[in-house]
């Protein structure tokens, strides 16, 4: 079975904040696109950019390193 990419709308978050008002439509895009959702955890900023969701510099870093780095593993380096 192969899905068919689904066409989005574009969006662009352009802050964390922005990031985090538009959850709602960002988890409708997931919905729609279980592939994608998947990417998510692979490549999250290339996944956000399949969803037609564009990323400022600024947040594709925070996406990025919040992954990389979570709150609890940096809080046990800083032990």
């Amino acid at each position: 079975m192969v899905l068919q990419p689904v066409a989005f709308e574009p969006l662009a978050i352009d802050s964390r904040h922005a990031l985090a008002g538009r959850q709602k439509q960002i988890a409708d895009r997931v919905a729609a696109s279980p592939d994608l959702g998947v990417m998510l955890l692979i490549n999250p900023v290339l996944a956000f950019e399949r969803m037609g969701i564009k990323l400022s510099p600024e947040v594709a870093h925070h996406v990025l390193h919040t992954l990389q780095h979570p709150k609890a593993l940096r809080t046990r380096r800083e032990e």
